[in-house]
């Protein structure tokens, strides 16, 4: 259940190289289940200390929906966007760019098996990215795919955080290894994060203090151990 490859590589990556890191994420083969087969090359450069992260506010400025498939037909992935596309403008949203990859077993890129899904890129105007994804089932319509992943980006959106679930769990790591205090405001608090925040104060000696902000989402403040690579 975790987000695609695109999530890392379009949010997660950009917000980090904020922080200092340079890593760079290419997706060399998709794998669905069962047999997976994805292969991912990395690129990491070492770095003496992260840079802590201030993530407040941000405003949506745009959206991209992304929908992906392999060795299906070609209308699933253009169902999906189309869906969404109509859902987002439906809600305001007008700047909506549509971008579909359907790829076939001759493509060297293709998964073994057959799989798609869908991810709703949401641009801010500080420069982050806020993403939300769902992935298709065997028998589930692909409108349906669609409305899941829309649907819970406009839940997310309405808090006014800049954060998504998804990388409020993953910064909880940086934020605890960089040198000062981190602060970010998170759609919701995860059980995930909580569990992390927690791990990180007790191995490593992080401080984390998170204030629940309701419907505003969550508050993360993070005194970081200003972990050094020397």
């Amino acid at each position: 259940m975790a987000p695609p490859v695109e999530y890392v590589t379009e949010v997660l990556l950009p917000v980090l190289r904020r922080m200092g890191v340079r890593a760079e994420v290419e997706l060399v083969r998709r794998g669905f289940y069962p047999r997976g087969g994805g292969i991912v090359r990395a690129k990491v450069k070492p770095v003496e200390r992260l840079s802590p992260l201030e993530a407040l506010e941000g405003r949506p400025v745009g959206i991209r929906v992304f929908a992906y498939s392999c060795n299906l037909p070609s209308h699933i992935t253009e169902r999906m966007v189309r869906t969404a596309s109509s859902m987002l403008k439906s809600r305001g949203f007008r700047d909506v760019v549509e971008e579909t990859e359907v790829l076939q077993r001759d493509d060297p890129k293709c998964s073994p098996d057959p799989g798609t899904g869908i991810l709703v890129l949401v641009e801010l105007d500080n420069g982050l990215r806020m993403g939300f994804d769902a992935l298709g089932e065997k028998g589930v319509p692909a409108e349906k795919v669609a409305e899941r992943a829309v649907g819970e980006a406009l839940r997310q959106l309405s808090t006014g955080a800049p954060v998504d679930s998804h990388l409020s769990d993953q910064l909880v790591i940086w934020a605890a290894l960089a040198d000062g205090v981190s602060r970010y405001r998170a759609t919701e608090l995860t059980s995930h994060a909580e569990t992390a925040a927690y791990i990180a104060e007790k191995v490593i000696g992080a401080s984390f203090e998170i204030e629940d902000l309701g419907s505003r989402g969550a508050l993360f403040t993070c005194s970081g151990i200003g972990f050094s690579g020397r």
